[in-house]
């Protein structure tokens, strides 16, 4: 056998591994986990996902979500290449109007 065909057998072999593993697991619905989970901690027909949520205080203005923000890196500042983006020939309108 030639090198071609060694490769040729080891994907074929490779794909019916695969395969097989994959049609002796059930399909997870992830929102039927979910549902689960919340009923277990808020007790059953407690939790309606259609519902949104209440605001500050119980009243009827948009909820306040509060995030930690981490920044891993910062690629390279150039000052040769930076443009503002009203200048720019290649800003389109929508960055326009959000800046």
């Amino acid at each position: 056998m030639t090198p071609g065909q060694y490769m040729l057998w080891a994907v074929i072999y490779f794909s019916c591994l695969c395969s097989a593993s994959l049609a002796n697991n059930p399909r997870v619905n992830f929102r039927e986990k979910e549902k689960k989970i919340l009923d277990q901690i808020l007790g059953q027909g407690k939790y309606d996902a259609r519902i949104r949520p209440s605001g500050i205080n119980g009243t009827d203005g948009p909820a306040v979500v509060r995030i930690n923000l981490f920044v891993r890196s910062i690629a390279t500042i150039s000052d040769i290449k930076m443009v503002s983006a009203r200048s720019s020939p290649s800003a389109s309108a929508n960055e326009e109007k959000i800046i």
